[in-house]
């Protein structure tokens, strides 16, 4: 999983999390996930996700996001700091 900003649209979640842009959008209206507009765009269909602790706790909960990051955490090589 990369980095999360603070906000992100649902393309950008989905892609740093390998899910489909409709998983997000469910989970947005599930979890009522705070979001805003975005200007200018077409529809007003776009939206920013605020990246709380209730997106970040329901993200870590979803098993297989949880054990890539496992696995992503496994395989950094541990740093010395001096």
């Amino acid at each position: 999983m990369k980095r999360l900003r603070s906000k992100m649209t649902t393309e950008e979640l989905a892609d740093s999390l390998g899910v489909a842009r409709q998983t997000v959008n469910r989970w947005i209206r599930q979890q009522g996930w705070k979001t805003e507009g975005i200007n200018g765009v077409k529809g007003g269909r776009a939206r920013l996700i605020h990246i709380d602790a209730r997106v970040r706790e329901h993200i870590m909960s979803i098993p297989a996001i949880r054990n890539r990051q496992a696995i992503y955490q496994l395989a950094e090589a541990p740093s010395l700091y001096g």
